[in-house]
Parts: C-alpha cells; sequence; structure tokens
C-alpha cells in the first residue's frame, strides 16, 4: 500500500519561472512516476525537465520534430515512465519517446486548447495488445480518449457546455470524470 507522507519542514527550493532560467508565465508541472525528475509547461513555449531534489535544469523540448511548441497548458507521464504527453493552445497533444528524448507522434482532433491531460494508470486490453490510454480535456468542451502507441482516437466525449479542466481517472482506470467552468462534473 501506497500512503503519501507529510511534507519535510523544510523545502528544496524553487525552480525559477522568471526569466531565460526557467519557464516564464503561469507554470503546469507533472512528477515523473520515478519520483526524482518533474516536468514544466508555460508560456514560454517550452517543456522543461528538472531534478525534483535540486532543481538542476536536465532538458528542454522546444519542438516536436520541425514543429515548435505553443503555449503549454498541461504535462503528464504515462505511469509506465514510457512517454511524456504535453498539450496546450495550439490544439494539439505532443508525445515523446521519455528515454530517447524523441517525439512520437502527434494528437490531432480538439479544436479548441488543451488545458488538462490525463494517462489511464493501467494499461487496457485492446485488440489482443495492451493500450496505453490518454484523456485531453480541452475548451472545446469535449473530453477525448487515445491510444498513445497508434495515435487512435477511442472517444470523443461531449456533454459540456464550457472548457474542461479536470480529467482524473480511477485508481483501477475503470472511471474517468471530467469536471468543467459550466459547473458540472462527468463521469
Amino acid at each position: 500500500m501506497h500512503r503519501c507522507r507529510a511534507p519535510p519542514q523544510r523545502s528544496y527550493g524553487a525552480f525559477d519561472g522568471r526569466g531565460s532560467a526557467g519557464n516564464q508565465g503561469r507554470l503546469r508541472v507533472a512528477f515523473h512516476p520515478d519520483g526524482q525528475t518533474v516536468a514544466s509547461g508555460s508560456t514560454d513555449q517550452t517543456v522543461r525537465i528538472w531534478h525534483a531534489k535540486t532543481g538542476e535544469l536536465l532538458h528542454i523540448f522546444s519542438e516536436h520534430g520541425a514543429s515548435p511548441l505553443n503555449i503549454i497548458l498541461a504535462v503528464a507521464f504515462s505511469p509506465d515512465r514510457t512517454i511524456l504527453a504535453a498539450s496546450g493552445h495550439d490544439q494539439v497533444v505532443y508525445i515523446w519517446d521519455w528515454s530517447t528524448k524523441q517525439p512520437r507522434r502527434i494528437l490531432r482532433g480538439h479544436t479548441g486548447p488543451i488545458a488538462i491531460l490525463a494517462f489511464c494508470p493501467k494499461r487496457t486490453e485492446g485488440n489482443q495488445t495492451q493500450r496505453t490510454v490518454l484523456a485531453s480535456g480541452s475548451f472545446d468542451q469535449t473530453l477525448r480518449l487515445w491510444d498513445v502507441q497508434t495515435g487512435e482516437l477511442l472517444a470523443a466525449l461531449e456533454g459540456h457546455t464550457a472548457p474542461i479542466l479536470s480529467t482524473p481517472f480511477s485508481a483501477d482506470g475503470a472511471l474517468l470524470m471530467s469536471g468543467s467552468d459550466d459547473q458540472t462534473v462527468r463521469m
């Protein structure tokens, strides 16, 4: 059983989000499942990888192949530690291979900025293979489910009347919820 521990009485420090030393503007952050690294994305159109305890900048993603990044609104790591995803104002989800830091694919389909990403905590069975499923919630009021390996859109869920800002999966991956600026939660 995993339990969260109370935070230490001291801070490890801060990742400077100002100027050229770090992300500018509003930050989105996500821990890598190893607990040693953190991804941040922001208005400076980069995704930066940091050492969680020292704050050392380890890597900067500023493009995906030949495509420059736009303002980053969401970052997420896959539970199996192999994928980094980021999204933002340009209405696409960028997928990188975590071990090589190389672009894997771009997921297209939203018609508004993508504000939230969430990986299903369990790999699902699909056509006799294991799938890594990613949910993306957007200002276009849709929640989309993707097979990250193939880029296939598995479902486009509608019903909200305002931007989707939250998309948590249940711990077993069986349920997905969405929270929206329309003041509703859908399951």
